[in-house]
Order: C-alpha cells, then sequence, then structure tokens
C-alpha cells in the first residue's frame, strides 16, 4: 500500500478538455473509500466485505484506490490485505507542519 494519491485540481478534469480522454472518465484517477466503511473493519466481516468489493469494482475500471481511517496498523495490514492501493490516517502518518515535511523532502526523494 502506498501512501500518495494525486488528484487533478478542481475544475481540471471537465469532459473535452485537454487533460481528458472527452469524457468524465478521463477525469476519475481513482475511488476513495470513506473511513465510515474502513474503521470497522476488524470487527464486522459485512464491512470488509464492502471495503473489498469497492476496491474490486475500481480496479475492474481501472482506478487506484485510497481507503480513508487507517488509524492502526491492525487496519492498514487488513486493507492491505484486501488490496487497497492507498492508505490515508494516522498508521501512514500523523499530521505535521508542512514546512517540516518540505525540509525532509530532499531525504524522501535521494531514497
Amino acid at each position: 500500500m502506498r501512501t500518495g494519491f494525486p488528484f487533478h485540481p478542481r475544475g481540471a478534469c471537465a469532459p473535452g478538455t485537454p487533460e481528458t480522454d472527452g469524457t468524465l472518465r478521463g477525469c476519475i484517477q481513482g475511488c476513495k473509500i470513506d473511513g465510515s466503511f474502513v474503521r470497522d473493519i476488524l470487527k464486522d466481516p459485512g464491512a470488509a466485505s464492502l471495503v473489498y468489493a469497492i476496491v474490486q469494482l475500481a480496479h475492474g475500471m481501472s482506478l487506484a484506490t485510497v481507503a480513508e481511517y487507517v488509524e492502526t496498523e491492525e487496519i492498514r495490514a487488513l486493507v492491505a490485505s484486501l488490496a487497497a492501493d492507498y492508505g490515508q490516517g494516522f498508521a501512514i502518518g500523523k499530521p505535521r507542519p508542512l514546512v517540516d515535511v518540505l525540509a525532509e523532502l530532499p531525504q524522501l526523494v535521494a531514497t
């Protein structure tokens, strides 16, 4: 599971614009799975099945998936096993000041 996800800026995805294939489908890069589905996957088999189904549907459409509310290592591991492409939440990283992130960027790019 990766931790970053590219999105088009708002308004850059109108059908027929040069950035697309002429359809709205050309603008859709991924499927974000709401945290309300993800947070209960450890204790609710139905929630886990729903997340898996969303991932499979998105992948069938050649879309990447982002699972929100990846708050623990256990949730991260299960979401990864369900084949989500990206995760977002405290198990991935806690919010930090932008200046700190930018200061570390050269080191991250070098590795």
